[in-house]
């Protein structure tokens, strides 16, 4: 806001003074006039009085009109830029003219049509509703005008793009709102309006239209006019004439004046009797109703400011049944929109960020969570995901209010500090107290992160709340979820208190439901509403198609044996770290290791047994490195992490941890357990390596002289060799 816009008014200029000054003035001049001149000089200024109120009045008329027609080709031309028009046949493009259509009651149909006039899509649902454009469609079309107005409605223009041979997007809109308005403003009064075009067409189709006084009135300027009766019998009248911005319409409005000039005449005898009583009535009615009128307008305009300042949480408290109680519940609403719609595209902002800039697929599920409990205060949620054959839900992802974390500790220091299992039985905990409060029929067995396994909680698809909005695809809002016999607790015995409120919405893929999104209890204490569940459903629609393609992105750059990176990934990553490293000058090592006699496990101890290793070995390097590092699997029998930010010393303590665990740690299968060994090579980047192959090779060179050596070695490849 500006300077000048946002400045309070003085006093001078408050509205409160001049309503007093415009209803004191009103009241007591005409009084005065009346007392003081001839009948018929009362005439004259009641003419000029009642031509005034209505002109003023009419403004609102004229203004109703204008931005009834502004609003709408402002609208075409908002749905012409939707980037899905730019397929026009496509079922998008049908669902963004859909869309607009169902929005708002008066938009008749929209045709998409072609450079050449034919017709490419329209907004009925029934492709077959239309198939052809309407005669003032084709007119609007051959003319070079964007508005074309008909009998009962009007039709708009907008290109799709600046292309001379784009399709063009045309709106129908019905004049049926525009004739309750104006049938609202003028009921009970003895006016008659009319909506006229530059040809003299009424557009609005009255049957009492006076075409030949109005083709004589279009020719004069606008303003307003007195028409004197032509016969005996009829009376006065006066017309007023409005123009509507540049679209050439013009708004005529007719009076009956006879039974003005008659309480004028009436009025004319028996002021001079009443002027000193009316006038000091009028001083008091003045300044009451200036009160009266003005306090909430500057209530509102005080709210106004502070919604404009950026407080959203801005209302007026106002209860009246009239305009201005009207005008504070318009208020109110567009307050609560605008909050609402902040909230919501804040939403989707932070989720898409935290989904494009999370590592990995689980990562992204997460920081979602995290973020939406936070943004609805919840004191607990979840994140469930149908498995492959769709029967069962099961929880990917639970978030508490002010829960640990696990990644707490400083990255740089995790490898000589030993501190990831600790933290990984801190996240382990922490994730067993926030599992959402909805019963499980299935617990599905789970690793942890710090090695242990522990139950994962899952549902049937179709019990308890969160898989009855699984199976339907609609959203439910519980406001008592102790005694909704549809919701069901986990483990009642563990003395888990229930939620009082849960919101439970889909996560809708192309209309394909991929799984749930649950919050229980806000907490401040106060009950989820209607409208968190609508902002949460648009968060999860968006929030379902980002966590899908982080998803499918995982599945293209994850080897689906060992949950590792594959190697076109790793190459990539690695090549990126050397250039960082390179231009900030930060130590980069690499780790490669190989799984010795791996070629022989099968034969040794049957087959699977050398898919079970490389499961188990790469769970251990997942579990044994930083969120930050990188692992991958390089080779049938090789893995690899990419450690930033860590010295070939500090790798080589790393490396020997994750050798002795691999070695103490046996692969069990089929009732007997066995061991395997690894032979580690090092290698740090230096200045000379131009690209990522040259350390590979170094840090090959080092794990084939490990594996010379034996199974008890790890080796670090420098300019000087040393192990």
């Amino acid at each position: 806001m500006n300077k000048t816009s946002g400045a309070k008014p003085g006093f001078f200029k408050s509205i409160k003074l001049r309503a007093w000054l415009g209803i004191f003035l009103l009241t007591i001049l005409p009084l005065l006039s009346l007392g003081l001149y001839s009948f018929n000089i009362l005439g004259e200024i009641a003419r000029d009085i009642l031509i005034e109120g209505n002109i003023q009045a009419f403004q609102q008329v004229k203004y109703e009109v204008d931005q009834y027609v502004s609003v709408y080709d402002e609208l075409t031309r908002y749905v012409a830029a939707d980037a899905r028009l730019r397929e026009p046949a496509s079922e998008g493009a049908s669902h963004a003219l859909q869309q607009l259509d169902q929005a708002y009651e008066y938009v008749e149909r929209l045709v998409l049509v072609a450079s050449d006039g034919k017709l490419l899509n329209h907004s009925k649902p029934d492709q077959n509703a239309i198939t052809a454009l309407s005669v003032p469609e084709q007119l609007l079309f051959n003319s070079a005008q964007s508005i074309f107005f008909s009998p009962e409605a009007f039709h708009v223009r907008a290109p799709i793009s600046d292309s001379p041979q784009s399709p063009v997007v045309i709106s129908t809109v019905s004049f049926l709102k525009l004739r309750k308005s104006l049938e609202g403003i003028t009921f009970g009064t003895n006016f008659r309006y009319f909506l006229v075009t530059q040809t003299g067409e009424n557009i609005l189709e009255q049957p009492d239209f006076p075409k030949e006084l109005i083709s004589d009135l279009m020719e004069k300027p606008c303003g307003a006019y007195d028409l004197l009766p032509k016969s005996n019998g009829t009376s006065p009248q006066v017309a007023i004439s409005l123009p509507i911005l540049h679209y050439g319409l013009r708004i005529f409005v007719f009076q009956n004046a006879g039974e003005v000039y008659a309480v004028a005449r009436s009025i004319g005898e028996k002021t001079l009797k009443f002027v000193i009583l009316l006038s000091v009535v009028a001083f008091m009615l003045a300044t009451w109703f200036s009160i009266r009128m003005t306090s909430p307008i500057i209530e509102i305009a005080h709210k106004a400011d502070e919604l404009s300042e950026g407080n959203l949480e801005a209302t007026v408290d106002m209860n009246r049944s009239d305009e201005l109680g009207f005008l504070a519940g318009c208020f109110n609403n567009m307050s609560r929109r605008i909050r609402k719609k902040v909230m919501e595209l804040s939403a989707l902002y932070r989720v898409t960020q935290l989904i494009n800039t999370s590592a990995t697929y689980q990562q992204a599920l997460d920081g979602c969570l995290e973020h939406l409990v936070e943004l609805f205060q919840a004191r607990r949620g979840s994140i469930m995901l149908l498995n492959e054959d769709r029967t069962l839900l099961k929880v990917e992802s639970f978030k508490a209010a002010g829960a640990a974390t696990a990644e707490n500790s400083d990255p740089r220091l995790s490898h000589l500090e030993g501190k990831r299992e600790d933290d990984a039985k801190v996240r382990a905990a922490t994730e067993e107290s926030v599992v959402p409060e909805e019963a499980a029929a299935v617990e599905a067995p789970v690793v942890s992160s710090s090695g242990a396994a522990r139950p994962r909680f899952a549902l049937k698809v179709g019990e308890g709340i969160a898989g009855e909005v699984a199976k339907t695809g609609e959203p439910i809002l519980c406001m008592d979820c102790r005694t909704d016999e549809r919701f069901k607790n986990y483990d009642s015995s563990a003395g888990t208190k229930s939620p009082d409120t849960l919101i439970s919405v889909p996560l809708t893929v192309h209309g394909n439901i991929m799984g749930v999104i649950n919050l229980a209890d806000r907490s401040n204490s106060r009950p989820f509403t209607s409208e968190d569940l609508d902002l949460l459903l648009a968060v999860a629609n968006q929030m379902a198609m980002s966590i899908d393609n982080a998803r499918l992105h995982e599945l293209s750059i994850v080897d689906t044996q060992t949950e590792l990176y594959v190697r076109k990934f790793f190459d990539i990553r690695l090549e990126d770290e050397i250039k960082r490293a390179r231009r900030f000058g930060f130590p980069l090592t690499l780790v490669i290791f190989c799984i010795d006699g791996f070629a022989g496990l099968n034969e040794k101890y049957g087959n699977g047994a050398s898919d079970a290793v490389l499961f188990d070995l790469a769970k251990i390097l997942r579990d044994s490195v930083r969120a930050t590092d990188i692992t991958a699997r390089t080779g049938s029998d090789e893995m690899a992490a990419i450690l930033a930010h860590t010295s070939a010393e500090q790798s080589l303590i790393f490396a020997e941890r994750l050798r002795e665990r691999i070695a103490a740690s046996p692969v069990k299968r089929d009732g007997f357990e066995f061991n395997v060994s690894i032979s580690v090579g090092i290698c740090q980047f230096e200045t000379a390596v131009e690209r990522h192959y040259q350390l590979v090779e170094r840090a090959h060179e080092a794990m084939q002289v490990s594996a010379g050596r034996g199974n008890t070695t790890t080796t670090w490849q420098r300019k000087e060799s040393q192990s």
